[in-house]
């Protein structure tokens, strides 16, 4: 859904043939794609109102109706969180 083509293994995704900054590199951006992964899998799970990011991907056109449809409808930015909060009822 998120990553589709990222491999699930951290082997597979980091190499042992690579140089050592591109593992660094790979590492990095598996990590980092794992935890968002999570993250969210978390906020679903917790049945939370709002998903606030500043990750870029999770703005990604037909990204928001399919995650909506997993079960986190409002993903927000910061800032938009924070227009979001002031607006609702007390």
């Amino acid at each position: 859904m998120l990553f589709p083509t990222l491999p699930f293994r951290y082997p597979d995704a980091v190499p042992e043939g690579l140089a050592e900054e591109d593992r660094r590199r790979a590492g990095r951006k598996w990590r980092n794609h794992r935890l968002d992964v999570l993250v969210l899998h978390t906020h679903i799970l917790a049945k939370a109102d709002v998903f606030v990011t500043s990750d870029a991907g999770f703005y990604k056109p037909g990204r928001r109706e399919r995650l909506a449809a997993l079960g986190a409808p409002v993903i927000l930015a910061p800032d938009d969180a924070l227009a979001y909060l002031d607006a609702a009822p007390v």
